[in-house]
């Protein structure tokens, strides 16, 4: 007899990070022959700007309202014996969640909780909310059955809490279609070997949100234009705003940046085109709540040298000089002259190449995911 577990989390679309995650678990053959699984989607229906995010409004109380009944409503269907519940990194989004797992912790007999925290810096989540609600707050938090972070440095708040024995490290994973075959690998390092003059491409693959730094990565576009002919910047991701993208394409223009090219939101073959002719992936990312980008993993995946910022669980898996380069967004031209490296040592970029790759290939395949998934699950069951 199959234990049921009920998933509550977003769901794509939109495309982001918790997105995939949760649908993995949702859809996993292996996951589903221990549980039968049911979902409630929490997923917002569109991207929203950096100015929105924690804020609250009328619309997401209401949107939060329903999407409990919905869950409440589902408790009371499928009886689970888990609720796999996907944690907010914003203060406002705690208080809704700790509100869930306190109508669970109500319930007598009921189900056990696992949480999944899908960003970083959940110390800073707890600082920004009402100190009022923290006794409440850190009551919710003890009653669940397991935490899930993305990486080991972000066990550090849950063990200030006094919960480090319910944490488990499970990072992200990347699908095994983006993963280089060893024959697309080698073909890659030939083209890094032999290419007269050298050409490397640079590429930003997330949804195009200032703090994640896209801004930053058109300037040094900009800086590079003038000393660099070999350097192409590409851009793919859904734009939020069309202020935002009307005012990147006046920036390219203005600056006549014939190294930038924008590609939209890309998924399926030409997503992967991309990655693979990727020599250089940057996500010089401010966003507060940064967990482990999953585009970065599928960069490394497929042999590309990270250029990234040590927000969240980052800076487990990039090491500087290493695999990559951990920069600073606030002095970009240490970063223009970390590009200019990896363009004029071929060596080198060889060499961080096929660390990520054979990294990628040992830590972050989807099999692994969903089997650490289940041993959480079974854990508690």
């Amino acid at each position: 007899m199959r234990k049921r577990l009920l998933l509550v989390g977003p769901l794509p679309p939109p495309v982001h990070g918790a997105a995939v995650a949760t649908e993995a678990v949702f859809k996993s053959d292996l996951i589903g022959r221990y549980f039968s699984t049911s979902a409630v989607n929490t997923n917002r229906p569109r991207l929203i700007p950096d100015t929105q995010i924690g804020k609250l409004s009328f619309g997401k109380v209401m949107r939060d309202t329903g999407n409990l009944a919905h869950i409440i409503s589902a408790l009371a269907r499928t009886r689970p014996d888990i609720v796999y519940l996907c944690l907010s990194h914003t203060a406002t989004g705690l208080l809704r969640d700790c509100l869930l797992l306190n109508v669970l912790r109500l319930i007598k007999g009921g189900p056990k909780s696992v949480v999944h925290l899908h960003g970083g810096s959940f110390d800073r989540t707890l600082l920004a909310t009402p100190w009022l609600f923290l006794p409440w707050i850190r009551k919710n938090l003890r009653s669940i059955s397991r935490i899930i972070v993305l990486t080991p440095s972000l066990t550090q708040p849950f063990q200030a809490l006094g919960l480090e024995d319910a944490v488990r490290v499970v990072p992200y994973f990347v699908e095994n279609d983006l993963h280089l075959t060893s024959q697309e690998f080698e073909r890659k390092i030939c083209r890094i070997r032999e290419a007269h003059p050298r050409r490397i491409a640079v590429l930003f693959l997330s949804n195009l949100l200032r703090s994640k730094g896209y801004w930053d990565v058109l300037e040094c576009a900009r800086l590079i234009s003038n000393t660099v002919e070999g350097i192409e910047f590409h851009f793919a991701g859904a734009w939020v705003s069309h202020h935002d993208k009307n005012e990147a394409l006046r920036f390219v223009s203005q600056h006549n940046l014939r190294n930038v090219v924008f590609h939209g939101f890309v998924s399926g073959e030409k997503k992967r085109l991309l990655l693979e002719r990727a020599d250089v992936f940057v996500l010089p990312s401010r966003h507060s709540y940064e967990g482990l980008p999953i585009s970065m993993l599928e960069a490394m995946a497929m042999g590309a040298v990270i250029f990234a910022t040590p927000q969240g669980g980052i800076p487990d898996v990039v090491q500087h000089r290493v695999n990559g380069y951990i920069v600073d967004p606030e002095h970009l031209d240490s970063m223009v002259e970390n590009l200019k490296e990896i363009y004029g040592d071929g060596d080198l970029h060889m060499n961080m190449a096929r660390r990520n790759a054979e990294a990628a290939a040992r830590l972050f395949r989807k099999e692994g995911f969903e089997e650490s998934i289940l041993q959480v699950l079974v854990e508690i069951s």
